[in-house]
């Protein structure tokens, strides 16, 4: 393939391939990641000037969300109405909309690629399939990273509007939320090699997290439920005043969770049976 550009037997064959591979992902996804980021964004800051309104909510809420109600009593106190977007509506966001964007490429490059054996041209521009593999993760890893830095600085910016805000804080919350979001993309990746070829790929990637969603929305009226999913684990609402010191804790679980899951997705394709 053309996008391919590498010198067969050199040392630096492997990098260089994976590089343009890497490149090659960019270009054809990149529309799809600005679209995401900008929805994000045109829900993101329409809620931030309208943050006495979540505050409100965030009240309305503290029935049926442990830890909202310290939380609310903090914004009263400070007149940080931030803290209470941020243990809200925040957490829903970055955790519903980069799902869109990590099931859509993924589909794209493993289950689609596949199960329609387009995967074959790239093999046969002596892209091997760890490095096919290593690199979709890296550039999806990537992608999510710049997706959450570009909604810290422009978000954290908006929020000074209703005055201070604890800038550690606000990127604690960020990183947490970023590993959650590999943590699925491992997820999406392992379900979309492990049955692509059978038209289960897209069906599971989509399906798992979709239930794992509703686990956690069922959590304020069945206790214990969110530690069934990814998403139940990071304490937004304690994170916004401090109180959740176990949080370095749950990124290491959730980087090595992305990690294994990683892993075996490049394990499953070098042996996986592929009619190319």
């Amino acid at each position: 393939m053309s996008f391919i550009v590498f010198k067969r037997g050199g040392g630096s064959a492997a990098p260089n391939a994976s590089f343009s591979l890497f490149k090659h992902f960019v270009k054809k996804n990149w529309l799809v990641w600005l679209g995401v980021l900008l929805f994000i964004h045109m829900e993101l800051l329409v809620c931030i000037f309208m943050m006495s309104l979540i505050a409100d909510i965030t009240s309305q809420m503290s029935s049926f969300i442990p830890g909202l109600g310290e939380m609310n009593t903090k914004v009263k106190v400070d007149g940080q109405y931030a803290l209470s977007y941020i243990a809200t509506l925040y957490p829903m966001y970055m955790c519903m909309f980069p799902l869109i964007f990590i099931v859509f490429v993924i589909h794209k490059l493993m289950s689609k690629s596949v199960d329609t054996t387009s995967i074959s041209t790239y093999f046969a521009a002596g892209i091997t399939r760890k490095q096919y593999a290593i690199t979709a993760f890296v550039f999806v890893a990537a992608a999510l990273a710049c997706m959450f830095f570009v909604t810290f600085i422009i978000c954290g910016i908006a929020m000074t509007y209703w005055g201070a805000i604890n800038w550690g804080r606000w990127l604690l919350i960020n990183i947490c939320f970023l590993f959650v979001n590999l943590a699925i993309a491992g997820v999406c990746f392992i379900f979309s090699t492990l049955f692509a070829g059978r038209g289960l790929g897209l069906a599971l990637a989509i399906g798992v997290p979709v239930i794992m969603t509703i686990f956690q929305a069922l959590s304020g009226y069945l206790k214990g439920f969110k530690y069934f999913t990814l998403y139940g684990w990071v304490e937004a609402e304690k994170l916004a005043i401090g109180t959740f010191d176990t949080w370095w804790v749950c990124v290491i679980i959730y980087g090595l969770l992305a990690g294994a899951l990683a892993t075996a997705t490049v394990y499953i394709l070098r042996r996986k049976q592929l009619s190319i």
